[in-house]
């Protein structure tokens, strides 16, 4: 599901990318999804077991961020990118 919520986001992204809008859009997009889900697992942990360090909190949501961000921004120049993936539909052969 987090899979598909960070594709989605990148590839809505890269639509407005074909008109000339930069890969910021879908970097800081990712990294802000990424912010709630990685936040809601980690805050749940820190409120929820006893001993839950916050340093690992901190540290798991701005890797996290980083990580979904560089997804977003491979899905955003994967969408751009002239070659498709097999049995992917080319705007040139529709």
């Amino acid at each position: 599901m987090i899979i598909r919520g960070i594709l989605g986001i990148a590839c809505r992204q890269s639509k407005g990318a074909r008109r000339g809008v930069r890969r910021t859009p879908a970097i800081a997009t990712g990294a802000f999804f990424s912010l709630v889900t990685y936040a809601t697992y980690d805050l749940t942990n820190l409120a929820t077991l006893k001993g839950w360090p916050v340093a690992v909190t901190v540290v798991d949501i701005c890797w996290g961020m980083v990580l979904t961000a560089s997804v977003a921004a491979a899905g955003y120049a994967a969408a751009r990118s002239p070659a498709r993936l097999p049995g992917g539909s080319s705007s040139a052969t529709s």
